[in-house]
């Protein structure tokens, strides 16, 4: 596994941060999911943390999915014109730790009585202007059944790699 190599986040997408709420997308083995993070932030300026209340959602499953078998989340951001397309890829999944707590920390003084479940850390890929409209969020219910075997969230392209 190569480890990444981070650089920091230009100052006007770090902007964009502070400024709306961003849009996430994630393949979660149905089909694409978009939903609205409970937060996002950058504590380094250079890592983003994206905050989920509950983790057993089809924006969980898709993450989980995305950092097991090498997939993207995509993140847009609405801009002066048109939107800003950001592709990361999952690191870590935070359910204790400092991160987790910067952030648990944050989301509480802006959601008194609020929780967070998971904090998944992102590593930015690519930033892009596009004319592509953010999409519409989708709720994130609780999931019903029951949980799976990772090995059941694998793509199917590479189902027969083994």
């Amino acid at each position: 596994m190569e480890l990444p190599r981070l650089t920091p986040i230009a100052p006007q997408y770090l902007a964009l941060l502070q400024a709306g709420e961003p849009v996430a997308v994630v393949d979660d083995g149905e089909e694409s999911f978009p939903f609205r993070p409970a937060i996002l932030l950058s504590p380094d300026g250079a890592v983003l943390a994206l905050g989920l209340e509950q983790e057993r959602t089809r924006a969980g499953r898709g993450l989980v999915r995305a950092l097991w078998f090498g997939g993207t989340v995509t993140l847009f951001f609405r801009g002066k014109e048109g939107a800003v397309r950001l592709t990361a890829r999952p690191w870590k999944c935070h359910i204790t730790g400092g991160l987790f707590r910067q952030v648990l920390d944050r989301y509480r003084g802006e959601h008194p009585g609020g929780d967070l479940s998971v904090v998944w850390e992102l590593h930015p890929v690519k930033w892009e202007d596009t004319a592509e409209q953010p999409p519409r969020p989708q709720p994130q219910d609780l999931l019903s059944e029951a949980e799976v075997h990772l090995e059941l969230l694998r793509p199917r392209d590479t189902e027969n790699e083994n």
